[in-house]
């Protein structure tokens, strides 16, 4: 991967340079990329180290989101992932706190995004609401194309959650449609892991929501779509809290033993 290439690259330069502003956005990005790779626990290892610098390190520089901050909010997804929402939920409200303390627009609108899709997966609908909506009041306020796409998307998810399906499913197709068009791909299998796991506990089983999971699962790997290792993690999370619905489907059992060995042998 050129990424992990160039992230271990800019690590090897902080160290030779000596500067802790360095070492902290070469730990970013080392930890974004093999967290991409489905690599969690290199991941948080490196975005810990990254995380929890001064976030006054940067007085006045400019920057597209702030880099400690940016570890941070990571971190938080990275250690769902690994199964311990309460720490997650712990280091996301405390980026949020730096992202408002220093007031940069492009980082508070990510802060809120990520607080929302961690409070959507701990299933805390009516939080996860109100942070995406302030997300996407930032993004139209400063277009932020990205988080106005994220954003809408989770969003979308958190009215599912809600009881409000429809509107929910619609936001999120939506959000799957403009990333297409915009070849923004790294977040595609994620949203397909998200309309796959609205669908299904909207009881679509047999039609729609087997559809989805089959895209999640097996056409993001095939499409080589970026970041597919933490897609499928991501899918299967979802999948293994619902395992005794989802095993009266005897095709979505076949689906997960058949398909995760040979994706994994994949190239992304």
């Amino acid at each position: 991967d050129r990424a992990l290439a160039m992230a271990h690259m800019l690590l090897k330069q902080a160290r030779v340079s000596g500067d802790p502003r360095d070492e902290v956005m070469a730990r970013r990005a080392l930890g974004s990329s093999v967290f991409m790779l489905g690599d969690f626990l290199e991941a948080r290892k490196h975005l810990a180290l990254a995380a929890y610098q001064d976030s006054g390190m940067w007085p006045g520089e400019s920057f597209a989101i702030h880099p400690s901050i940016a570890a941070r909010l990571l971190l938080g997804w990275t250690l769902w992932m690994l199964g311990f929402p309460d720490a997650a939920l712990f280091d996301v409200r405390a980026a949020l706190g730096a992202a408002q303390g220093i007031g940069h627009p492009y980082t508070v609108a990510s802060a809120h995004f990520m607080a929302s899709m961690v409070h959507t997966l701990r299933e805390e609908f009516d939080e996860a609401l109100d942070h995406a909506d302030k997300s996407l009041v930032l993004s139209r306020q400063h277009d932020l194309k990205h988080y106005r796409i994220y954003s809408g998307v989770v969003r979308g998810c958190a009215l599912a959650g809600l009881g409000r399906r429809t509107e929910g499913l619609a936001l999120i197709r939506e959000g799957l449609k403009v990333t297409r068009q915009g070849n923004l791909r790294h977040m595609q299998g994620f949203m397909l892991a998200w309309l796959a796991h609205v669908s299904l506990e909207g009881g679509i089983t047999s039609a729609r929501g087997w559809r989805w999971m089959r895209c999640s699962v097996i056409s993001v790997p095939l499409r080589r779509t970026s970041g597919w290792q933490s897609c499928i993690v991501f899918m299967v999370n979802f999948c293994w809290r619902r395992i005794p619905r989802l095993l009266v489907q005897p095709r979505t059992l076949f689906l997960l033993l058949w398909i995760w060995p040979g994706a994994r042998q994949r190239k992304p």
